[in-house]
């Protein structure tokens, strides 16, 4: 472990065992992220009407420089402990993807080629682009296609949904909202 690692509770005193319980989790969670220089966990108590929302745990990660925070809460402190770790793995996944892209040069919202594959039936072949998407509303959907030289931008919507905005010409877009069919 080459980072300091601070495991505080708030307003409640912790058992060893949740501490050991947490190193553990935060040590599996480290051999995902070479580049961590500290790790900051907080647990607290709060006096809340909603018993599911009582516990709170709190991870930030110093990711030299960069840095990720996700919050879990949950009736009993396992829960919060588990909510934040699954929060956290995906920004860690997440911060990891991106960083891996910026040194191939690539960027998410532009999409990266992965592969091109053959169709058995024909000599067509099919480009195959990964791409994140990310929830925003239209007008960000809007303002991001408007700064990328692609012609389409895929998208999660606000409203919920996979939706396909395409530039059609200038100040023309389509926007294709899928339907089960």
């Amino acid at each position: 472990m080459d980072y300091i690692n601070t495991i505080t509770g708030k307003n409640m005193d912790l058992p060893e065992d949740t501490r050991k319980f947490i190193e553990r989790k935060l040590q599996k969670l480290a051999r995902h992220l070479t580049t961590i220089s500290e790790i900051n966990t907080e647990i607290s108590e709060e006096k809340t009407r909603a018993p599911q929302d009582r516990y709170v745990a709190q991870i930030t990660i110093d990711v030299n420089g960069p840095v990720l925070r996700a919050e879990g809460r949950g009736a009993n402190l396992i829960t919060a402990i588990d909510q934040v770790m699954e929060v956290m793995e995906r920004r860690v996944n997440d911060f990891k993807t991106k960083s891996d892209q910026k040194r191939r040069g690539s960027s998410p919202t532009r999409g990266e080629a992965a592969a091109t594959l053959n169709t058995p039936e024909s000599s067509r072949r099919v480009a195959v682009v990964h791409q994140i998407i990310k929830p925003m509303s239209l007008d960000e959907a809007l303002d991001q296609l408007e700064k990328l030289e692609e012609d389409y931008l895929l998208f999660v919507s606000d409203r919920g949904g996979i939706r396909l905005l395409r530039r059609e010409a200038e100040d023309q877009y389509t926007l294709i909202e899928p339907e089960a069919g």
